[in-house]
């Protein structure tokens, strides 16, 4: 068994539980009874505690089913053949990357399993039910890697830089940095996103639109998110929609950030180049108070020098430059295998949506 800092799914389990129904003689006994009599409450059976419960009286039923020989033997066995390991890490990271290794027979923890740990511990002990709940109910939405990648891109959105750690360490710098406070504020801003990704993007409605627009809208976040073998366009999209909330304002700005990361994706840009490209977009909406100051400068592309390097840009202004990025991919014999397969896919999907 591996255990940091006595943390569980639910935050903490009473030590008093263990000291009065584990350790002591017929606790055991005791916690069945208080569990089926209801003393003990719990939230529903999805609880630790409950699950604490239920292990206690399987193993009390199978002990139950032993004569005296069997159960020496038993105890003779776990004596000898069991160990007890307490390991101890400097941090987080290292603790999570230990229980992976060690829990190879079973479900790993992920990164968003840990940030939730981490927050639910400052919660009142009163609210934390109801944190909780909210968290298993966005992950059953989204599914657990859904969940891992929402909670990705708002890193990106409030560190607006390239990770250079794990992600509990990148947002443990962010808690560190007052970006996020931990608790209620950092499971209010992942159900939020959460919501947003929903609605927007995985199954995006748009309610202020005509029919048309609304299915137009609906194709094109299938396709890019389909077909676009890269997510940067993702946190931008989320962080738009956040600030201003307005469906027209963000039909207007997912069809200019399509033809931003689809010439960007013709050009050969790389991870670390879209990223930034993604991270000028959310500075950009960050220091606007109008969605219209948005979509007016979105193609602006701000010069930036670093390690006395000029990083690469596209003059979205310029029609013949656009042409010819785009034409080096159209014209090209190999089209139809370019990027996996995926780009010939995108292409006819998108002009099938436009005729």
């Amino acid at each position: 068994m591996f255990l940091t800092e006595r943390e569980s799914q639910f935050g903490k389990i009473s030590e008093n539980c263990f000291l009065n129904n584990v350790y002591k003689e017929n606790g055991t006994v005791k916690l069945i009874e208080d569990f089926e009599s209801r003393r003990i409450s719990y939230p529903d059976k999805d609880s630790p505690i409950y699950h604490l419960y239920e292990a206690v009286k399987v193993f009390r039923e199978f002990l139950e089913g032993l004569d005296q020989n069997q159960i020496k033997e038993f105890l003779s066995y776990v004596l000898q053949n069991v160990y007890f390991v307490y390991i101890i890490t400097d941090n987080r990271s290292s603790a999570f990357r230990l229980f992976n290794v060690l829990n190879t027979r079973g479900l790993p923890l992920t990164a968003a399993d840990v940030l939730k740990s981490i927050n639910l511990e400052p919660i009142p002990e009163e609210k934390r039910v109801e944190y909780f709940n909210k968290w298993r109910d966005l992950e059953e939405d989204l599914g657990r890697e859904e969940l891992e990648g929402l909670i990705s891109y708002i890193r990106t959105i409030y560190a607006k830089e390239k990770a250079r750690r794990e992600l509990v360490d990148e947002f443990e710098k962010l808690f560190k940095e007052n970006r996020i406070k931990k608790g209620t504020e950092f499971f209010d801003i992942v159900t939020d996103y959460g919501r947003i990704y929903r609605e927007k993007i995985l199954d995006p409605d748009l309610i202020a639109l005509t029919s048309s627009e609304k299915e137009r809208y609906k194709f094109l976040m299938q396709i890019m998110y389909k077909y676009m073998p890269f997510s940067e366009w993702i946190p931008p999209l989320l962080f738009f929609y956040k600030k201003f909330g307005d469906d027209r304002s963000l039909y207007e700005f997912a069809f200019n950030l399509e033809r931003k990361f689809f010439v960007e994706w013709c050009a050969d840009f790389t991870a670390t180049e879209r990223l930034t490209s993604a991270i000028n977009l959310i500075r950009l909406i960050e220091n606007s108070s109008d969605p219209k100051n948005v979509l007016e400068k979105m193609f602006e592309t701000p010069e930036e020098i670093r390690r006395g390097k000029k990083r690469r840009t596209i003059n979205f202004s310029d029609r013949d430059l656009l042409k010819r990025i785009l034409l080096s991919k159209l014209d090209d014999q190999q089209f139809y295998s370019l990027k996996g397969g995926k780009m010939a896919r995108y292409v006819l999907l998108r002009l099938d949506m436009e005729m």
